[in-house]
């Protein structure tokens, strides 16, 4: 599901840059062929949106950041209060 909301993310952030769908990838034109709805993707393409969900501990771990699974919604205000309010 994570890698499914990541390809909508990427698609809506290529879009709002001026990228369109064509069937031959060209980044000096802005067009790719994977500005498509995920369903649409070919298992290789989904990988890289698989590979990015892996890889977000790790990104979050070099900035000073942490994913952590929270039992309900106050503890999760709760505990990124706390962490807001030691790092600013």
């Amino acid at each position: 599901m994570l890698a499914e909301l990541e390809h909508g993310r990427w698609n809506a952030e290529r879009l709002l840059n001026g990228w369109r769908y064509v069937p031959v990838k060209n980044v000096t034109k802005k067009i790719n062929p994977s500005i498509i709805p995920w369903a649409e993707l070919t298992n290789k393409i989904k990988q890289y949106d698989r590979d990015a969900i892996v890889a977000f501990p790790r990104i979050l771990a070099g900035a000073g950041l942490e994913i952590f699974r929270m039992k309900n919604q106050d503890e999760i205000f709760d505990r990124t209060r706390r962490m807001l309010d030691s790092r600013f």
